[in-house]
């Protein structure tokens, strides 16, 4: 027998749909759509930041290797977007854009796995970027290099100063003051070089201010 028709508000049934079915080429495809990027940055009034090639040129690069510097490397990169004018662009606009183009191999593939919008002003830039690569246990490895310093056999005086300011600068937020940080230098002096020292500030270092201890290390060194 003929089946009854359906009622004026029945559904019709799925198998009876008229619009297209994806094929499973069309649903295994990839999916081209661009991903959301990690960096989020507002254009000038003017319009986009574009980048000239000369510029990126002159860009420091950054790999994310146990032995580069991150703090200098973002001391380096700031110097070089600060000379740079792109129109009514604003330094951290110009930072934010230029970010990518800077970073090489590891630290490329830390930028590209970051959440959406994770990074959208110069100060989260930093602070994710350091938190990658400036840890923690970097941080207070340093710090105990910075307060056990000792002067090697054969290095000298200069050698030695020039070292702890460099161990000092890879660690800029080692929270110690200035009289610690000399005090820590002094301390480390090989015996010839601290008699020296102690010779040429008439007595113990400790009774000269901060500004004449320098001047006196400077000198010596």
């Amino acid at each position: 027998p003929t089946p009854p028709p359906h009622p004026p508000n029945t559904p019709t049934p799925p198998h009876c749909h008229t619009h297209h079915a994806h094929t499973l080429r069309e649903l295994t495809a990839p999916d081209l759509t661009q991903q959301p990027f990690g960096i989020t940055y507002d254009a000038p009034d003017n319009g986009d930041v574009s980048l000239k090639s000369d510029f990126i040129h002159h860009f420091p690069h950054f790999e994310g290797t146990s032995g580069e510097n991150s703090n200098q490397f973002l001391t380096e990169f700031h110097i070089v977007c600060s000379t740079m004018k792109q129109g009514n662009a604003t330094l951290e606009q110009l930072l934010l854009r230029a970010f990518p183009f800077v970073l090489k191999g590891m630290a490329k593939d830390w930028l590209h796995y970051l959440p959406a919008g994770t990074i959208n002003s110069r100060n989260t830039m930093k602070k994710v970027f350091l938190e990658k690569f400036f840890s923690a246990d970097r941080a207070n490895h340093l710090k105990k290099q910075i307060s056990n310093i000792t002067q090697d056999d054969g290095e000298s005086l200069y050698e030695f100063w020039e070292r702890f300011k460099r161990t000092c600068a890879m660690c800029p937020y080692h929270g110690f003051q200035e009289h610690d940080l000399i005090l820590f230098f002094v301390g480390g002096l090989g015996k010839e070089d601290s008699m020296m020292l102690t010779s040429a500030c008439g007595g113990n270092i400790q009774n000269k201010t901060i500004a004449d201890s320098h001047a006196i290390i400077e000198d010596l060194s």
